[in-house]
């Protein structure tokens, strides 16, 4: 018997190191125009979900910076990251019901989805997670460092659907995470604006509830809603700590009919401040200096800068101008030469000349820079990049398209919004140090 017994824990090991050495990367670049696929970084899928399926079980799906169109339909236990974040790595739902779907494949074990790094956007559910194989089942939804922008659900988490969400942004939508008859909702470092309701499951399951650290929930009607008939036996729970609430009608919803549970809110350290982000009305999120989210959250394992972790999915200046630029002209070098109106190769390597100009006077700017010296030099960097190098591809945000060099609207996609959060990330400085003179 002791010896059935170690075979079968070397049987264990062995299949567990088998999957641990055999998990892989498969990669994909839109801009791809080689005419060979096969998902090695020589030769990346074009497309999005020919890479998933492509997949197994503990392998990763890299992803190139450009705009990925659905709807996409998980793969098991499979992770897709979009390698340089989300304001530059797209995936479209195109108007579908669902944008992004959990697998089928998950069985009574569970069906997951494992996303990070992406912009998620034009569909009804932006993710719709639920075991599609068997009925009420337990499936996972783990969504980090996204932004979850429109449609009705930021997150449909039906029937079982376990929810973890961290760093991550959901904006303009009627309810940020909803469903029916799911698991437990946890989000760390999330900021949610612009919603009908931030968090609404009814017959939710499981307990705690919903656990809420480090939350900034914003310009909405309820933050939290948890209806549950009597007949289901228990009261839903919301925890956490460190959480703003601002401009909310309802932080949560109580219930006093005889036929409903009233929520427990055992949620302490509870704030509602205005989070002074950067710009809300145009989607950016990242705080002002002087915000009260920043350093006012509780330290829950996650990596941040300064005395405590902020509230809300970004730390102030978490990306530095210099290091934003240089994200910049790295994917400006990626733009595709058929996005370029003529002389396409030079004007790419113009564009690169006058980006890196930014980056090289940016990095002269250090704490012993006199501050009538870092205006001239912020000043002339925003010059630059809002009166020359934003008008070379803002022709589909209302600029002259005659004056583009970037043509493709995609690729304006792509480029415009992260020049503007540069400029405006500059403008921010100069704002700040114009206050101090």
């Amino acid at each position: 018997m002791k010896k059935l017994i170690v075979l079968a824990s070397c049987l264990v090991l062995q299949l567990f190191f088998v999957s641990v050495v055999f998990a892989a990367t498969v990669y994909v670049d839109a801009k791809n125009d080689t005419g060979i696929e096969d998902g090695s970084q020589a030769y990346p899928f074009k497309e999005l979900q020919p890479a998933i399926y492509s997949a197994v079980g503990g392998d990763t799906v890299s992803v190139a910076p450009g705009i990925y169109y659905g709807p996409l339909e998980m793969n098991h236990r499979v992770k897709v990251v979009g390698e340089q974040g989300p304001e530059v790595t797209i995936i479209d739902g195109m108007g579908s019901y669902a944008a992004i779907i959990s697998p089928y494949n998950g069985g009574v074990g569970g069906s997951r989805i494992d996303i990070a790094g992406f912009t998620i956007r034009n569909a009804g559910n932006l993710i719709y997670s639920r075991n599609r194989a068997y009925f009420r089942f337990i499936s996972d939804c783990i969504v980090d460092n996204c932004i979850l922008d429109g449609g009705t659900f930021g997150i449909n988490a039906f029937y079982g659907s376990q929810t973890t969400v961290t760093k991550t942004v959901f904006k303009n939508m009627r309810y940020a995470i909803g469903g029916y008859n799911s698991g437990r909702v946890i989000c760390n470092n999330v900021t949610i604006d612009n919603v009908y309701m931030a968090i609404d499951i009814d017959y939710i399951r499981s307990s705690p509830n919903v656990t809420l650290n480090n939350t900034s929930i914003s310009n909405c009607t309820v933050a939290v809603n948890l209806p549950t008939h009597k007949s289901f036996y228990w009261a839903p729970k919301v925890v956490g700590s460190n959480n703003n609430f601002w401009n909310c009608d309802t932080t949560v919803r109580e219930y006093f009919s005889p036929s409903y549970y009233t929520v427990i809110n055992a949620l302490t350290t509870t704030t509602s401040n205005d989070p002074l982000f950067v710009d809300g009305a145009v989607g950016d999120y990242h705080l002002q200096s002087g915000s009260p989210l920043i350093d006012a959250g509780i330290d829950i394992g996650l990596a941040y800068s300064g005395s405590a972790p902020d509230v809300g999915a970004f730390e102030f200046d978490e990306l530095s101008l210099v290091d934003l630029t240089q994200v910049l002209i790295e994917s400006t070098q990626d733009v595709p030469l058929v996005a370029f109106k003529n002389a396409a190769e030079q004007r790419r390597h113009a564009l690169t000349n006058k980006l890196t100009a930014v980056l090289e006077q940016l990095d002269t700017v250090t704490v012993d820079t006199e501050t009538s010296d870092q205006l001239i030099i912020l000043n002339d960097c925003a010059n630059k990049l809002r009166k020359d190098i934003l008008a070379k591809a803002d022709g589909s945000f209302g600029g002259n398209p005659n004056n583009d060099w970037i043509t493709e609207p995609e690729e304006q996609d792509a480029f415009y919004p992260v020049v503007l959060q540069l400029v405006e990330g500059i403008e921010e400085e100069i704002a700040v140090l114009s206050g101090g003179l």
